[in-house]
């Protein structure tokens, strides 16, 4: 259950959903994204975990076990494209949590000194560098291996439950700084009044793209948590937990 809400909390809420909610003019994209997010993404969410409750496999061989005899040979592949998104989905969280542990490192330097740092300088300074970006990136799938190597419950679901609470008290903080700043007001009518003079059908992709994206919904991912989970727990319930406070983090986000 922790790893699955670990899944879907983190860049996606924290760095993605406030650049398209901009992008896409605020309060009508918000009150789509909410509503998509209960009505299709909740569902799937469901489907997923209890696919791999009922089956007690991972990806490739619970879609296999779906099919019937005249279309066996169509179902793993569904489970083979979902593992082959996730090496992708891998490859680009390499890159950007390698960048979170180039401005982690400076963050920690500056907080023990008196100085202060440009973040556009440090940014340009970090892509300019593609061997320093190769071996953050190195180190993150290092640190990704070390604790997937202990398995689900002993490796991913423990460390997740130490940094989720660590994630969500550094969102708080930034909820509470980012209310008293000036223009504090406009941004919340802004992210809460609908205006919909920018609603397109490219922001009804861009919503489902998103709610795809964070609910790490169509990757295996959740069939593969959802076979770990006790045969006493209640699937729905977990999943509409897990879509719930995703939905509530994006919104603090």
């Amino acid at each position: 259950y922790m790893a699955a809400i670990g899944s879907s909390f983190g860049l996606g809420n924290l760095w993605r959903f406030p650049y398209i909610v901009e992008s896409n003019g605020g309060g009508a994209f918000v009150l789509l994204y909410i509503f998509l997010a209960l009505i299709v993404g909740m569902p799937l969410l469901i489907a997923e975990l209890m696919m791999g409750k009922v089956t007690r496999q991972s990806a490739v061989p619970a879609f296999e076990s779906l099919g019937s005899k005249r279309w066996s040979f169509i179902f793993p592949w569904f489970g083979r494209i979902a593992v082959v998104l996730s090496l992708l989905l891998l490859s680009y969280y390499g890159v950007i949590s390698g960048w979170v542990l180039y401005f982690l490192k400076i963050f920690a330097s500056f907080t023990f000194s008196k100085g202060s740092f440009d973040t556009s300088l440090a940014l340009a300074e970090l892509q300019a560098s593609g061997i320093l970006q190769f071996g953050l990136s190195a180190l993150h799938m290092l640190i990704v291996v070390v604790v997937v190597a202990r398995g689900v419950q002993e490796g991913i679901e423990k460390w997740v439950g130490y940094i989720m609470s660590v994630f969500v008290i550094l969102v708080l903080v930034l909820v509470v700084h980012t209310l008293s700043l000036p223009g504090a007001e406009k941004a919340l009518r802004f992210l809460f009044y609908p205006n919909f003079s920018m609603f397109t059908s490219a922001t009804l992709i861009e919503v489902l793209g998103h709610i795809f994206f964070t609910l790490t919904i169509g990757v295996g991912a959740m069939t593969t948590f959802g076979s770990y989970l006790n045969d006493q727990v209640y699937v729905p319930g977990e999943g509409y937990r897990v879509a719930l406070l995703d939905t509530t983090i994006s919104l603090l986000a």
